[in-house]
């Protein structure tokens, strides 16, 4: 059986695919094969990320991912021509990022999140409140909107809810690797060695200052394959269960 283990795993990795998560979606492991960047604006007074495991929260197993992104604005600018992007604006992400993984095969990406939180009483227009998930090549950096607390709607993109281990309420996203998701540039990303991740981001381009701030736990990062992987490794693990037999 141990044999059987080993080359039905070679396959899966040969295929370009591994069942479950890219490294440890679940989180179970900490931030082992994970790592985190930082990213502001570098001109206002405030700004803190938060990226650690808990186990106050956890869709399966007994562990998850919270992360949050938080900026106290300085805009000092005046009233631009453009105001989504004045001279004054105020940003700050936190993203987690996977090992290189092959994607050539991958049609979607299954996660899960809950107690989206953001800033419910903003002083101003002109800001955004969201969770992404995003992938990279190191040349092309593509993402799709999770959830966001945007002028002033709080809007989850289309999702499932299920309960969780914990007890809690969580939303499923099965994001397709598609142009309509992630935009025209994910043609372009070299799926065979590409990074899996989400960010965290606070986001204020009017000419006022304000507090945003914008949280989240996640869980269960997981790969879905294209039918006809699935097949082929089924039928390469059956092949090689009757060569036991």
């Amino acid at each position: 059986m141990k044999t059987f283990l080993t080359v039905s795993i070679l396959l899966m990795v040969n295929a370009g695919f591994c069942f479950g998560a890219p490294i440890d979606g679940g989180f179970e492991s900490g931030l082992t094969g994970w790592t985190s960047a930082y990213e502001d604006d570098g001109t206002n007074y405030g700004y803190s990320n938060e990226l650690y495991t808990t186990t106050g929260y956890y869709y399966s197993g007994a562990s998850a991912l919270w992360g949050k992104a938080t900026i106290v604005g300085d805009n000092q600018g005046s009233f631009p021509s453009e105001p989504w992007d004045p001279p004054g604006r105020d940003w700050c992400h936190t993203h987690i990022w996977s090992g290189l993984t092959n994607l050539t095969n991958v049609t979607s990406i299954q996660l899960y999140l809950r107690d989206f939180q953001s800033n419910p009483s903003n002083i101003g227009w002109g800001w955004g409140q969201e969770v992404f998930l995003a992938l990279s090549d190191g040349t092309y950096t593509v993402q799709a909107l999770l959830v966001e607390n945007h002028e002033p709607t709080w809007t989850p993109q289309p999702h499932t809810t299920s309960g969780g281990s914990d007890g809690r309420t969580w939303f499923g996203f099965d994001i397709a690797l598609t142009s309509a998701n992630f935009g025209s540039d994910i043609d372009s990303l070299n799926k065979s060695s590409a990074k899996v991740g989400v960010y965290w981001e606070a986001d204020s381009w009017t000419y006022v200052s304000q507090t945003l701030w914008a949280g989240a736990a996640v869980d269960d990062i997981q790969l879905i394959p294209e039918p006809a992987t699935i097949s082929l490794l089924a039928f390469g693990g059956l092949f090689l269960l009757r060569r036991k037999k």
